[in-house]
């Protein structure tokens, strides 16, 4: 009955989502109004995004992009409010203004499609751990720097289309490889079309803008939490997922966000979907100092109404809490000189006491702490930015260890599984890359068209990953430690993209395992090139 109700609700969804579509074209009809905005998404990776960090970090100013940016029209609305607080000029800022300013002005609120082709290549050696347990032949995601939602497409069409001053649909498709044979050898590159990833669909959004209310639906990235090289929440990392997203935003003081997101990513049609909700609250005090507050849920239950309201505490919901995980975080971010960002998150897994005690989980630990400095500048260095982090994840963080017969359901843990001759999995966590049970270093230096990165990393056995899934969880850990370099750049008139990397990684006691040695190296290339990009407005089809 309950994999009914789910289906039920995902007819529904569908039908509700596809059915508006021509709704938004009629309010297109009507009389064209002043003042179109344009709302196509702004990603963390993207260039706007992080030339508003540097402004703001530069001015002593807590950057409100980190929480608050969902489009490009709020990023022109954040670096308006910048402009009117800070008359005088510096020097370290003309290139950032100059730049904004050019790509601000090439938005219009116009319909864009844009098609592209590449070409991608990753050479990685995958060292042999096996030692007669085909557990570890498995391929882990988090052993290798070049992650596999980094790679190119070799096809790659996008549309965002302002269907009325107040609605904007966004849709992205494209082939790239499939992850299932990355552990299959050392030279990834497709051989014949079933090499092929058979889910094209990136993203099909669409937001309603009404004001200081948002609402945005349909298949896209979820970014949630403070972090620029992992987050303890939601970090940018995880696969496109299906969601629904409210958000509040008072100018750049205050944010309230509410998240309902589908967390499994699966061709078997016989396992239950995971549902993850999220509330989050932040305020921004003084410009320099932004405080949030935020509660996650997962569950493998369907659709709750209590859940979906977002002024509701979820640990104040007694709603069967074995089928239930709650996970809390408070996230704090400071400029205390121009130039200068310190942050921090603290997140703890399940602190519903009673619901621990009575399943003889009172004493693990389930917490996690992320500290971290931006460092726009250093030592004067233009068009740089420095970036450290220091992460520690429990061992029980993003896991949940009851109930017994089915553990899986109830982690903050993105499964991408096939239903072939041999069921595979692909696991990635919802909240930090490293998952849990590790205290890491990160730290990276941005300069110009550079990116360096170092990492000392020393993990522990996760204990969902475990073969037994056994308590305590083993003590023996592996130290790493990962040089590399990233190079990106656009050429020919912003016609052509280069992207290539080459990592380098020396494990001692790989995969936990005593004695088990192993340096292996990954180098990365890839090529896009855009076909066209056109561009009009919608009143003139009308």
């Amino acid at each position: 009955m309950e994999l009914m109700s789910i289906n039920k609700w995902d007819k529904m969804y569908k039908l509700f989502f596809f059915g508006l579509i021509p709704v938004f074209f009629l309010l297109n009809m009507l009389p064209a109004q002043q003042g179109r905005n344009h709302h196509s998404r702004v990603y963390e990776r993207d260039e706007i995004f992080g030339l508003l960090n540097k402004l703001y970090i530069l001015s002593g100013e807590v950057n409100p992009a980190q929480d608050y940016i969902l489009t490009l029209q709020d990023a022109k609305d954040f670096y308006d409010s910048w402009k009117e607080r800070n008359g005088d000029i510096k020097d370290e800022q003309k290139n950032i203004i100059q730049r904004l300013d050019e790509l601000f002005s090439a938005a219009h609120g116009e319909v864009e499609v844009n098609l592209g082709i590449g070409i991608d290549y990753l050479h990685h050696t995958v060292p042999d751990c096996t030692q007669s347990d085909p557990f570890y032949n498995a391929f882990k995601d988090k052993d290798f720097s070049v992650k596999y939602e980094n790679r190119e497409r070799f096809f790659d069409l996008q549309v965002n289309m302002p269907l009325h001053k107040n609605l904007f649909l966004s849709t992205r498709t494209s082939f790239r490889n499939d992850w299932k044979k990355m552990n299959a050898r050392q030279n990834d590159f497709p051989r014949d079309l079933k090499e092929i990833n058979i889910n094209v669909n990136e993203r099909a959004a669409l937001l309603f803008h009404f004001s200081r209310i948002k609402l945005y639906t349909g298949l896209d990235r979820i970014s949630v939490g403070v972090g620029n090289l992992g987050k303890l929440l939601v970090s940018e990392g995880i696969p496109e997922t299906h969601f629904l997203q409210l958000q509040y935003r008072y100018k750049d003081k205050l944010a309230f966000n509410h998240y309902i997101a589908s967390m499994r990513n699966t061709t078997l049609e016989d396992e239950r979907p995971k549902i993850m909700y999220i509330h989050r609250i932040t305020y921004r005090f003084f410009n320099r100092v932004a405080f949030s507050l935020s509660e996650m849920l997962m569950t493998n239950q369907s659709i709750n109404a209590a859940y979906i309201n977002p002024f509701l505490f979820f640990h104040n919901i007694y709603d069967y809490p074995e089928q239930r995980n709650v996970l809390t975080a408070a996230d704090l971010e400071v400029t205390p000189l121009p130039g200068i960002k310190l942050y921090g998150s603290f997140a703890v897994d399940e602190i519903d006491v009673e619901s621990l005690e009575e399943n003889g989980d009172k004493g693990r630990e389930a917490w996690g702490l992320l500290a971290g400095i931006d460092w726009v500048h250093p030592f004067h260095l233009e068009n740089s930015v420095f970036t450290a982090e220091y992460v520690k994840l429990t061992e029980w963080l993003y896991n949940h260890g009851f109930p017994w017969f089915d553990y899986y359901t109830l982690n903050f843990v993105f499964e991408e599984k096939q239903g072939l001759r041999d069921t595979e999995e692909f696991h990635r966590f919802s909240g930090h890359p490293l998952g849990a049970n590790a205290i890491a270093f990160l730290s990276r230096m941005r300069w110009e068209s550079f990116d360096f990165h170092f990492r000392f990393i020393r993990q522990g056995e996760i204990p969902i990953f475990s073969r037994s899934f056994s308590r305590p969880v083993s003590e023996q850990k592996e130290n790493r430690i990962v040089l590399g370099i990233n190079y990106h750049k656009w050429f020919w008139n912003d016609k052509l993209e280069l992207n290539t990397a080459l990592f380098h990684t020396s494990c001692k006691d790989f995969h936990q395992r005593p004695g088990l040695d192993a340096d292996f190296t990954e180098f990365w290339i890839g090529l896009k090139y855009n076909l066209f990009n056109f561009k009009w407005d919608m009143q003139d089809l009308f």
